[in-house]
């Protein structure tokens, strides 16, 4: 055969092979890999290079370019027990804020005692301003309706008393060290005079 009808039939051959569809993609998939492009990511029409990192716009998803393929894991949340939520904007998951179950704000290396759903939780402040709580063992009953919860500075649950400031008020959120405390802030409440400030 002739190098002119072998030539031929090559060339009709590969004509008839890029019809095809799949012939179209190996064909650009070889063009692509001998310029290098087989290893970039396109995403909303942005290319990104081989094991760049690809900004899907979800905090919790972190997705690269491998070679030519987005890959992406997402960020599981753990549980916050124990402690108020706050997720900062950007961020995927919530942090435990320094907060108590009264809503007061706990400085750095401050320890307290949450009680959250009738479960007791001792709570410390890190550095970072971020809670960590760990339930305790103690089961904490609720306050009968007219009682307020008092909590002591040395117990993780909360005793139960008749309300100390009269109904529509609200009970301040504070920490005695004794029953004895206790009575002299009612009656400070009530009108009366009293060793403690409340």
């Amino acid at each position: 055969m002739s190098t002119f009808i072998h030539t031929l039939l090559v060339a009709v051959a590969f004509t008839a092979f890029l019809k095809t569809s799949s012939g179209k993609d190996k064909i650009t998939a070889f063009l692509k890999k001998i310029s290098g492009k087989d290893k970039i990511c396109t995403y909303n029409g942005i290319e990104y290079g081989d094991k760049a990192m690809v900004d899907k716009g979800d905090p919790c998803l972190e997705c690269y370019c491998r070679r030519g393929t987005i890959s992406c894991s997402k960020t599981i949340c753990v549980d916050q027990e124990g402690c108020a939520s706050l997720v900062d904007d950007g961020a995927c998951c919530p942090r435990c804020e320094c907060r108590d179950s009264a809503g007061n704000l706990h400085q750095k290396e401050n320890k307290w005692q949450n009680v959250v759903d009738n479960t007791c939780y001792d709570c410390k402040c890190g550095k970072d301003m971020t809670a960590r709580c760990k339930k305790t063992k103690e089961k904490c009953e609720p306050c009968k309706a007219g009682q307020t919860e008092v909590f002591f500075k040395n117990r993780s649950c909360p005793a139960c008393r008749e309300r100390l400031v009269p109904s529509g008020h609200v009970d301040p959120p504070m920490k005695f060290k004794s029953w004895k405390e206790v009575d002299e802030y009612v009656k400070l409440k009530k009108g009366g005079k009293s060793k403690i400030s409340g």
